[in-house]
């Protein structure tokens, strides 16, 4: 009878985790031929707000809009440098979805697998960390999230997106099927109590999504 409860303690604490993750890259080159009509969510009025900096939130918490009630992490991912999408519908937040073009900025965005590699000196970035209200789910929004992500991106200069996921992940890997990226490479996520270990291997043949 140990095992048992062993094993659902395990699987219950997110302290013990074993997970796999398909590590994708996206050629941002691949937007100019994007139609963002076939992303558009299935929501009649919405309002999409990139919020770079603390300033910026505090501009549109002033207005109403229910950002900083997210969650508390979104002031220091803001000072770290990361970039948030948001999506409201009235002022209240449906979705958000994070980038980073900077090493500090990844980092700041979530756990692992966000120590996958980034070369964000030769043009690359990375999206990730998305968040969609649970009222909302089921809409659309985590693509048409992800299109003004990688626009975004592209708009500043930036040449591939990278970002991961879990391997079992049917809905997301659904999701960005829709934009063709490329998995490069597998990772691996193992934490033990508060010791976390990272390890990835590449593809090859590059496979798509």
């Amino acid at each position: 009878m140990l095992l048992p409860k062993v094993r659902s303690i395990w699987l219950a604490n997110p302290l013990f985790r074993s997970l796999t993750y398909d590590l994708f890259e996206y050629a941002l080159e691949g937007v100019d031929s994007l139609n963002e009509a076939d992303f558009m969510p299935g929501i009649d009025e919405f309002t999409l707000k990139m919020v770079s900096s603390n300033e910026e939130a505090d501009e549109i918490e002033a207005l109403g809009f229910e950002f900083r009630s997210g969650s508390p992490r979104y002031r220091e991912r803001l000072d770290k440098g990361a970039i948030a999408s948001c999506i409201f519908v009235g002022r209240e937040l449906a979705y958000i979805g994070w980038v980073g073009l900077t090493n500090e900025a990844k980092e700041s965005m979530g756990d692992p697998p966000y120590r996958y590699k980034v070369d964000f000196a030769n043009g690359e970035a990375c999206a990730g960390s998305i968040w969609t209200n649970p009222k909302y789910r089921g809409m659309g929004l985590a693509a048409y999230g992800y299109f003004k992500r990688l626009q975004y991106l592209r708009e500043k200069g930036r040449i591939v997106a990278r970002g991961a996921t879990v391997e079992n992940n049917v809905a997301t890997h659904r999701m960005l099927a829709r934009f063709g990226p490329r998995i490069y490479a597998e990772g691996r996520l193992l934490r033990v109590l508060w010791w976390q270990f990272w390890k990835e291997w590449p593809v090859e043949p590059k496979r798509e999504l």
